[in-house]
């Protein structure tokens, strides 16, 4: 039976977490898409728990790199008339936190992503600001890239075949027989539930092949 989350992390609750921004560098360019996914004790979305999906208007239009964000002038358009203010955006994830995630006092999520280290997380930082961010986030952060860096690694070190030559997330999930749907990747959202089942089905194979 699943529950809250894996035992370990003592009630402080797993979510697969995703960002879309308007560039690549944190304190310049915006959030404009978080979703957050909660995960049960065996990596599932939680059945219990809605997810957190949300498009952020940007406040400065001249910083936008369209080329890094690799969406359309149609799409920034929309996104300008119907995405939430930044101040909004965090009353409303806090509401979220508080009224759906309603974790024991004094927890915190526990961020699983994709290369989420070293890009989502600083934003993340930026959008709620450094106090709040220590008050919502555990430090314990899952990185499915680098734990696919960890496996090429192991492999090298045993003269194998690297698993993942290509550490773009669409390559590693389809290393490992995950379905991908060309098109939908670059959706904050759609990005969390498959770096997921990446991380999931790294751990499970890699504690698969230990046992043989």
């Amino acid at each position: 039976m699943p529950t809250q989350s894996l035992v370990h992390l003592n009630n402080n609750l797993l979510c697969a977490i995703d960002c879309e921004t308007t560039g690549l560098s944190p304190t310049y360019h915006e959030i404009i898409q978080i979703a957050i996914v909660p995960l049960d004790n065996w990596l599932e979305p939680r059945k219990d728990v809605p997810v957190f999906d949300l498009k952020i208007r940007p406040d400065y239009l001249d910083r936008i790199d369209l080329k890094s964000m690799e969406i359309n002038r149609v799409q920034l358009e929309s996104l300008i008339e119907s995405g939430v203010s930044k101040e909004r955006s965090f009353e409303l994830f806090e509401h979220y936190f508080m009224t759906k995630l309603k974790p024991p006092e004094g927890k915190k999520i526990v961020p699983l992503g994709y290369n989420i280290a070293a890009f989502d997380l600083p934003f993340i930082n930026d959008w709620m600001g450094n106090h709040a961010f220590r008050h919502y986030i555990h430090g314990h952060s899952r990185d499915a890239m680098l734990t696919a860096c960890y496996l090429n690694d192991v492999a090298d070190l045993h003269a194998e075949q690297v698993p993942f030559p290509n550490l773009k997330l669409k390559f590693v999930a389809k290393a490992l027989d995950i379905e991908v749907i060309d098109g939908i990747t670059h959706d904050a959202l759609y990005d969390s539930f498959l770096a997921a089942q990446v991380y999931k089905k790294m751990l499970t194979h890699h504690l698969m092949k230990g046992l043989v």
